[in-house]
């Protein structure tokens, strides 16, 4: 299946080569915060880090998300005979910005995106963009840890409040459903650790945890230095007893897709 699609090259003139080089110059001047490297391009769209580490890690999380939905790449009825113009959204190391002007000269039949939930200020815009299409698939986590014991909830408060992926739904529906004909949504419960049961969803349980555990620095420091205003230190300090308590494995955490 093609993940993206093919443009017309660039004449094969000066200006165009000067243009390719300046724009890769650019792109890969990264700058370094608190240890960690993060976009160049359009600096501070992007939220989370971009070093190989986490790179490492995206590939784990994307393995987990995979394996959890039947070992597909995507949910939508596609059928690949019938379509020919893909784009896959946010695709790894990609320099594009998603929230600028599309200049594509036909519409796509298939257009995938997969956590892009930290990288997109103007949602609506964004499907404004991607309107004139037959199918639109978006993947991503709700970002709040839920508890599946009876246990006083708020053990681990990495993330909650009304910026979990189910409350936007929420905000969003109308304006989705405005614009498409058919709207639908799939969820699907994945444990943190090793508690399930099922031997598939505690392989998931382990890889999910090793990637949670490996990525808190690159998922939070940006977010919570930046946006929320904490001193590294404090921040370094709560996410130290957030994966304390990750490694304990004492509670059955999970997640929603």
């Amino acid at each position: 299946m093609k993940t993206g699609v093919k443009q017309q090259p660039l004449p094969d003139d000066g200006a165009s080569r000067r243009y390719t080089s300046s724009r890769r110059a650019s792109v890969l001047d990264y700058p370094f915060e608190r240890g960690w490297r993060y976009h160049a391009f359009r600096a501070g769209n992007y939220m989370l880090a971009n070093d190989e580490e986490e790179m490492i890690r995206l590939d784990l999380l994307h393995k987990v998300m995979t394996k959890r939905i039947g070992n597909k790449m995507f949910l939508a009825p596609v059928d690949g005979s019938r379509i020919s113009r893909i784009l896959d959204m946010g695709t790894r190391t990609s320099i594009y910005d998603l929230e600028s002007p599309w200049a594509y000269g036909a519409p796509f039949d298939f257009i995938f995106g997969r956590c892009l939930v930290t990288s997109i200020k103007d949602w609506p815009g964004l499907v404004q963009s991607a309107y004139e299409l037959r199918w639109l698939e978006l993947q991503n986590f709700d970002p709040v840890i839920r508890r599946a014991d009876p246990r006083p909830p708020n053990t681990a408060p990495l993330w909650s409040g009304p910026t979990s992926s189910s409350s936007l739904a929420r905000s969003w529906g109308g304006f989705w459903r405005g614009r498409y004909e058919k709207v639908g949504n799939q969820t699907f419960d994945i444990p943190f650790g090793t508690w399930a049961k099922d031997r598939a969803l505690k392989e998931l349980g382990i890889l999910f945890a090793v990637q949670m555990i490996q990525g808190l620095e690159a998922i939070s420091l940006r977010l919570m230095c930046n946006v929320v205003g904490w001193e590294l230190e404090n921040v370094k300090e709560f996410l130290g007893k957030v994966r304390r308590e990750f490694e304990a494995n004492e509670h059955r955490f999970y997640v929603v897709l």
